[in-house]
């Protein structure tokens, strides 16, 4: 079993908005939903924040055990993603 790895996200809030609904219903949600569900990773919708510098855009964090480049890239690569990352495993004590 591997530790749980986190893929940060900025997307546009109309696209979380989407997503929190339960089940999307434009285009580039259901897009996001397929690659996460793919990945079996779970959104943390309660860690969304705005982006500080643009409050049109959030970032979220979506836990995944395995795939957690992969699942970056695919996200990378939706509309209303403007960028996903794998967030650096915190240093080891």
């Amino acid at each position: 079993m591997h530790a749980m790895s986190e893929v940060v996200v900025l997307l546009s809030s109309l696209l979380l908005a989407d997503l929190q609904a339960g089940s999307p219903e434009t285009r580039a949600g259901v897009a996001v939903l397929q690659e996460v569900q793919a990945a079996k990773a779970d959104v943390m919708y309660d860690t969304a924040f705005p982006d500080p510098d643009d409050p049109n855009l959030i970032h979220l964090t979506i836990f995944v055990e395995d795939g957690a480049e992969q699942l970056a890239l695919a996200l990378r690569g939706l509309s209303g993603v403007h960028a996903s990352y794998v967030k650096p495993a915190a240093d080891l004590p």
